[in-house]
C-alpha cells in the first residue's frame, strides 16, 4: 500500500520537484558568477580591450580639434548685398527730406543783382549822336573833330536828371563846356553832363538817385552854334562809350 503511494505522489509531484531543483541551480549559478566578477579574486583587465578604449579616447580628442568643416564653408560663402531699399521710418524720412531741401537751397546760386535802371537826363530827342572815332564837322569850332557824346535836344531851363544813382565826383566850370557835373555810378560808369547852368543843384560828394536833379539847361560854348542841348558823355573804365546804348 505504501509503495503505491510513494509511486503516485513521485508521479504527481516529482516533476514540479525537479522544476524547482532546477530553478534553484540557475540561481546560485547566478550569485556564484556576480561573486566572481566582484570578489577578491576578479581577473585583470584584459590589455587588447583597455587599448581599444584608449584609441576611442584618443579619436574623441581629435574630433574635438578638428573644425567643423560644414561651419567653415558656411563661413566662407560671401553675403549677397540686398537690393530692396531699407525701409525708413517717419522721423528718418523726414531728416532726409529736409536735409535734401536744404542742400538743393545751398546749391541754388543766389539771384544776379538786377540791373542799374538808366533815366535819360533831357528828352529823348538827339541833335547829334556819339560817333565814335569818325570825325564830324564842328559849326562852332570850324573844324573836324570826333563826337564823344550825346547832344539831347531841351530847351534853356530844363530839369537835367541824373540818369542812374552814383556819387558826384566833380562840380566844375569848364570854357568849352560850360559848368559840368560828373557823376560815378554804382555799376562803375562816369558820367559827365555838360552845358548846364550857372549853378547846378549839387554839390561833390553828394549821393544822388536815378532821376535826381542835377541842375538846368545851359549853355555850352564849344557847341553854341547848335539848337539849346544838354551834351551827355559816359566812359567806362577809362573807355568812352554810347550813352544811348544805356537807354537801348
Amino acid at each position: 500500500m505504501k509503495k503505491q503511494q510513494v509511486i503516485h505522489f513521485a508521479k504527481g509531484k516529482g516533476f514540479t520537484v525537479a522544476l524547482l531543483l532546477c530553478v534553484v541551480g540557475v540561481v546560485v549559478a547566478t550569485f556564484a558568477a556576480v561573486g566572481g566578477m566582484f570578489g577578491p579574486g576578479q581577473a585583470q583587465d584584459d590589455p587588447t580591450q583597455n587599448e581599444t578604449l584608449n584609441q576611442e579616447e584618443k579619436q574623441w580628442d581629435l574630433e574635438g580639434l578638428i573644425t567643423d568643416p560644414v561651419e567653415k564653408k558656411q563661413e566662407e560663402v560671401p553675403v549677397q548685398p540686398s537690393t530692396q531699399s531699407p525701409q525708413l521710418n517717419g522721423g528718418s524720412s523726414d531728416s532726409l527730406s529736409g536735409s535734401s531741401s536744404k542742400t538743393q537751397q545751398d546749391a541754388v546760386a543766389p539771384p544776379a543783382p538786377a540791373a542799374p535802371q538808366y533815366t535819360r537826363p533831357a528828352g529823348s530827342e538827339i541833335i547829334q549822336g556819339f560817333t565814335g572815332d569818325e570825325l564830324v564837322f564842328n559849326e562852332t569850332m570850324q573844324d573836324w573833330r570826333t563826337h564823344n557824346g550825346v547832344d539831347y535836344k531841351a530847351a534853356y531851363e530844363t530839369d537835367v536828371l541824373a540818369a542812374c544813382a552814383g556819387e558826384v565826383t566833380k562840380v566844375e566850370k569848364d570854357a568849352l563846356w560850360g559848368t559840368v557835373v560828373t557823376v560815378q555810378s554804382e555799376d562803375g560808369l562816369t558820367m559827365r553832363y555838360c552845358g548846364l547852368a550857372k549853378k547846378a543843384a549839387v554839390k561833390q560828394g553828394e549821393q544822388v538817385a536815378a532821376g535826381a536833379l542835377l541842375g538846368k539847361v545851359g549853355e555850352c560854348p564849344a557847341e553854341i552854334a547848335a539848337e539849346p542841348h544838354l551834351h551827355v558823355e559816359v566812359s567806362k573804365d577809362g573807355q568812352l562809350i554810347d550813352p544811348e546804348s544805356l537807354f537801348s
